[in-house]
């Protein structure tokens, strides 16, 4: 009997059931510190807003207020008045009596609070682990943007809506983490909160439907914007004061969108794309009857049918084939300038009134989670695949020499511009296009991400027009993307070096 539980006993708490608990343990003991820490109480939602918090934090001149909720919606044909962006933010229309005409009329509350996402779906947490997403460093990211990084917008001019009022619950360089283990175990969080309160432009402007194509004069507009932004701050940095504090790369591009790093083991499989069966694997799925249905469902064409688009992908994979390809891509990744970080028509606010061009001056710019530093190509292909409908290469080249055109006359503003030839932007370009085609086509995608996948996520949201919408719309122009790469002769290691 003793020799039996004395097995038992080594059977149970052996090392690895050791090392577990003690982690388990240690991992609690950490977590419920900083549960413990809220140093500022902020209200989680819109119904907790008192007059006695606005008159204590905001002014004391409002005599009353009223509140509406909004939702940030992403359906097709819905508008968005604010940014709710990937954290679930709480949004609000807020409307203030007072005799100070320094207190507008209207305004938007935004409200971050990080307990409002708890989530059971384990894989999204455990992506979210690998990826190194953290939502408080988003949070605290955006009120860093409105009280410090703001200048570099307001520099170049780039219209973003103005501060009224940014709290935080925790000193902002003392932001508490996730500790990853409990989040991907127990979706445990730390606590910490974010209010703002920025201008309301949804009188003049309206936001435009998540993955809708943007016509032509929008599309130029968000461009010319960037590029000013890109160019003043491109390789200036480590020299501004405002921006030190704001993460020193952009996770967000870098590792979930791009997928460059494959030193992540989620994206070896992108490293295997010329040995395995992925690209047949994405054919096979992308040509059978349930593709049909679910591209039916959401009006897009069967494109894998496209003979031209099969040898693209049979292109592509002899290219990743080629000596010193990988080693290419990562060397992508060290920052370049001040990005965004979330550039997609979703985040620009357009003028109402389209009976005119958009100019430059009339977009306004939201949702600043993730503004950072990173590569100049990220930012732009990003945009051309969730918010610009594929015409032809040479649409997208227009697009590109108008862009390279502002930034490079900044020249005299921002001598290090030079650095930066215009034909070591195109081979980049083109180079995370191939990028964004192998994230989507490794067998990862293909195994997990076929037409099975969108059809459950159509029939969750509302007839597809929230995520499956936007992400197969996202899918058919990379894909069409790459067949114009593939026409154009660009599918060659000697083009992209």
């Amino acid at each position: 009997m003793g020799a039996f539980i004395s097995k038992m006993y080594h059977a149970v708490f052996n090392k690895t059931t050791l090392g577990i608990f003690t982690a388990v343990a240690i991992a609690i003991y950490y977590w419920l510190k900083s549960k413990k820490n809220m140093p500022f109480k902020l209200p989680s939602n819109a119904k907790e807003i008192t007059l006695e918090f606005l008159q204590k934090h905001y002014s004391k001149n409002i005599k009353s207020f009223k509140i509406s909720p909004l939702t940030a919606e992403v359906r097709e044909g819905v508008e968005r008045e604010d940014g709710g962006g990937i954290s679930g933010a709480s949004l609000a229309k807020i409307a203030f009596e007072s005799d100070d005409t320094s207190i507008p009329k209207n305004a938007i509350v935004k409200i971050n609070d990080i307990d409002s996402l708890k989530s059971d779906n384990f894989i999204a947490r455990f992506l979210g682990v690998m990826w190194g997403i953290d939502l408080n460093i988003f949070n605290a990211t955006e009120v860093l943007v409105f009280d410090q990084a703001r200048k570099a917008y307001d520099d170049a001019k780039v219209r973003i809506p103005a501060t009224y009022l940014t709290l935080s619950s925790h000193n902002l360089q003392q932001v508490p983490r996730n500790n990853p283990l409990l989040f991907l175990l127990f979706d445990f969080r730390s606590s910490f909160r974010t209010f703002i309160i920025i201008e309301d432009v949804s009188t003049t402007h309206k936001s435009w439907p998540q993955g809708v194509g943007l016509d032509k004069s929008k599309v130029t507009a968000a461009f010319e914007n960037i590029a000013r932004l890109h160019a003043l701050n491109y390789e200036k940095f480590a020299e501004k004061e405002e921006l030190k504090l704001l993460p020193k790369t952009n996770v967000w591009y870098e590792n979930v969108m791009i997928g460059a790093n494959a030193r992540n083991f989620l994206n070896k499989s992108m490293m295997n794309i010329h040995k395995d069966e992925a690209i047949n694997k994405t054919l096979d799925n992308w040509t059978n009857e349930a593709s049909k249905e679910i591209l039916t469902k959401v009006n897009l064409p069967q494109i894998c049918q496209d003979q031209v688009v099969k040898d693209a992908m049979m292109a592509l994979r002899k290219l990743c084939a080629q000596d010193g390809f990988y080693e290419m891509c990562l060397n992508q990744l060290e920052p370049q300038t001040l990005l965004h970080g979330d550039f997609h028509g979703w985040n620009h606010i357009f003028p109402r009134d389209e009976s005119k061009d958009i100019d430059k001056d009339d977009v306004v710019l939201v949702d600043f989670q993730i503004t950072s530093y990173g590569r100049i190509a990220w930012e732009l292909v990003y945009f051309l695949n969730f918010s610009v409908d594929y015409i032809s290469f040479e649409d997208d080249l227009q697009y590109f020499d108008k862009y390279y055109s502002i930034f490079e006359s900044y020249v005299y503003d921002n001598p290090k511009v030079k650095n930066y030839t215009k034909e070591m932007f195109y081979r980049e370009i083109y180079l995370t296009q191939v990028i964004c085609a192998i994230k989507w086509l490794c067998l990862v995608t293909a195994d997990n991400v076929g037409p099975k996948y969108w059809s459950k996520l159509y029939n969750k949201d509302e007839k597809g027009q929230g995520g499956t919408f936007a992400g197969l719309r996202y899918f058919n122009r990379i894909i069409l993307r790459l067949k114009g790469l593939y026409e154009n002769k660009m599918l060659d290691i000697n083009k992209l070096k």
